[in-house]
């Protein structure tokens, strides 16, 4: 396996990510905060796709996953080269795609 790019990100904050599940396209995203999508990296690992999306900043606003059966979130972020040293991921929200963020507790 091979990574297309090098970068680190790290998620600055606190809150757990909502991990939003579409079981017809075999895909899940680790929405981390809303924001606007700027750009989109690509972590190409065969046979998956993991996508980091982020915001103006430059900050993540979340990593796609397809085709990532049987790994864990923290397995993705791996993957995608991206740390959340700050966030509890046992707390992450499962929800449908689309699914609004959980307010911060």
């Amino acid at each position: 396996m091979s990574v297309t790019h090098h970068c680190q990100f790290t998620i600055k904050t606190q809150s757990p990510p909502l991990v939003e599940v579409d079981q017809n396209a075999a895909a899940f995203y680790v929405r981390f905060k809303k924001g606007k999508v700027h750009r989109t990296i690509p972590r190409m690992m065969s046979p998956m796709v993991v996508t980091i999306d982020l915001d103006g900043k430059g900050e993540v606003v979340g990593i796609e996953a397809v085709g990532a059966d049987g790994l864990s979130i923290a397995q993705i972020l791996e993957i995608a080269k991206v740390e959340a040293p700050h966030i509890d991921l046992g707390r992450a929200v499962i929800g449908r795609a689309g699914m609004k963020m959980p307010q911060p507790a």
